[in-house]
């Protein structure tokens, strides 16, 4: 039972701090490019729904190795030779949909999340209107969205994650100062070359 209460007091503290990171993030991104973003965000949305862009789709002969780590525990997982979030990712996804059905919903999600971390880098370095919107929607709009988003690969989900960790990146070059931009920088970047290991060069890179 203490067990039980330290560990939910530890995910309240953990939502909690989550909370104030994105909330802070949230001030940097320019209120004239946010708006646009949103609506370009969900027409994205739209042309995925319409085009069958959100079905899941196998993603060649590394789907199967992804699938086969699908059940095995964390202890096990890490046992192996490869990075873990990928199967964890799916282990999560799947107490929602066996299936995997969200997945592709899950992936586009975080790949809007992250372009909306890299307007907050953008904002924090100044730049702003149509020029953020303009960089943004081409990266909101990109084949990784259209094209991987769908497909049971690592490709969309540590992309995504990338180009979060280039948000505050941008922010902590913007010179902002605050421990949120290195949390956000940190654990970004840590969590993209989980899914990926190739995205460990993130490490010297930023």
């Amino acid at each position: 039972q203490h067990v039980t209460s330290v560990s939910s007091c530890f995910h309240r503290l953990a939502r909690c701090f989550i909370l104030c990171g994105v909330m802070e993030a949230g001030s940097w991104i320019p209120k004239d490019a946010r708006k646009s973003l949103a609506v370009l965000a969900v027409l994205l949305v739209l042309v995925l729904q319409l085009s069958g862009g959100l079905r899941v789709a196998p993603g060649g002969p590394d789907t199967e190795g992804y699938l086969a780590l699908r059940g095995l525990r964390v202890p096990e997982a890490l046992a192996g030779v490869g990075t873990v979030g990928y199967p964890i990712l799916l282990n999560l996804t799947t107490m929602a949909s066996p299936t995997l059905e969200v997945l592709p919903y899950l992936q586009v999600g975080l790949h809007i999340f992250g372009v909306f971390c890299f307007l907050a880098g953008l904002g924090a370095m100044g730049i702003g209107g149509l020029t953020a919107t303009l960089i943004c929607g081409s990266l909101l709009f990109s084949n990784l969205a259209l094209g991987s988003s769908r497909l049971i690969l690592t490709d969309a989900p540590a992309s995504s994650l990338a180009i979060m960790a280039i948000g505050p990146t941008l922010v902590v070059v913007g010179g902002r100062r605050g421990v949120w931009p290195w949390v956000g920088l940190a654990g970004a970047t840590f969590l993209a070359y989980q899914i990926r290991p190739a995205y460990i060069f993130l490490v010297p890179f930023v």
